[in-house]
């Protein structure tokens, strides 16, 4: 099955037909189908009557829905719990009917708890899938598909039985399951009228930024020599006088374009690779006295483009 991809109405709805039989398919066997194959094996109807404890993990599956949600994908979880539930239903023919032992009733608890699984991931999955006005065909379409199951996993089965033994009915109601396994749900990225782009909170213009270059013989500022590098490599002091003095000049007339408002100066400073680090850092305090506090780095290729 192709993933990544919107999907037109009627797929959609043809996929929420599918995975809603998977959900009550399930629900008709539990409640439907063993009953009347437990009675015929002679069971007490008290015996019958523990169905209804098996049946609490379709209560109880918020308790762990979180954990559905946050691991894994729900394509997967659904895949898997329908291969579990077909793995577990072929087994339940090898277990002595009546009485049942106390493996198989772990057995069928095993197969509603992923019922119940596969029930969170199902949900979740749908309502990712259909898109804001999609919501009411959906959901006609989900319930009868559901009671369709019903019908099938209970009456449909015991219908059979008076043909095939009872063997046969859950290992048929086994090969559902993989079948619906086999072509378990699809992922697919919301439509593009479903996605909303944040909308920008800058409430400021982006700042006019000055350009300082350092290469290996020189340091210029936009485009103007100030300095020669092996002078500022031999001072003994941090501070490029002449360097000062330029961004100073700079300052103001960024000033002048902001239309005097008061804000930090921001300047990009493009090196060469191979610029020795005091030569940079006495650049940086430069930069500093003279009010530049928005600092961006950029290195510069041979060649002379930045990289």
């Amino acid at each position: 099955m192709s993933e990544g991809r919107t999907l037109p109405l009627k797929r959609k709805l043809f996929w929420v037909g599918l995975l809603y039989f998977a959900e009550g398919f399930p629900f008709g066997i539990v409640y439907d189908f063993l009953p009347v194959y437990f009675r015929s094996f002679g069971v007490s109807l008290k015996d019958i009557g523990l169905l209804s404890l098996i049946g609490l993990p379709w209560s109880l599956k918020i308790l762990w829905s979180p954990l559905v949600d946050r691991f894994g994908q729900r394509r997967h979880w659904t895949t898997a719990a329908l291969f579990g539930m077909g793995l577990l239903l072929a087994l339940v023919p090898f277990f002595p009917a009546g009485p049942p032992s106390r493996l198989l009733w772990m057995v069928l608890l095993g197969f509603t708890l992923l019922s119940a699984t596969q029930d969170i991931a199902i949900d979740a999955y749908t309502i990712g899938l259909m898109e804001k006005g999609e919501e009411g065909g959906a959901n006609s379409l989900r319930v009868s598909t559901y009671r369709a199951a019903l019908i099938v996993g209970g009456g449909g089965l015991v219908a059979l039985a008076g043909v095939l033994p009872w063997s046969a009915m859950l290992w048929t109601g086994s090969v559902i399951f993989f079948l619906l396994a086999q072509v378990g749900p699809i992922e697919t990225l919301p439509s593009p009228k479903a996605v909303q782009l944040p909308m920008s909170s800058a409430e400021k213009e982006p700042k006019p930024a000055v350009v300082l270059v350092v290469s290996a013989s020189e340091i210029l500022v936009e485009g103007r020599k100030v300095a020669d590098l092996a002078e500022v490599a031999a001072q003994k002091t941090d501070l490029i006088a002449a360097l000062k003095t330029e961004l100073d000049q700079q300052a103001q007339r960024v000033a002048v374009r902001a239309e005097n408002k008061k804000a930090t100066n921001a300047i990009t400073i493009m090196s060469d690779k191979d610029i020795p680090y005091h030569v940079l850092r006495k650049v940086m305090v430069t930069c500093a006295t003279a009010n530049f506090g928005d600092v961006s780095f950029a290195l510069r290729r041979k060649e002379g483009k930045d990289a």
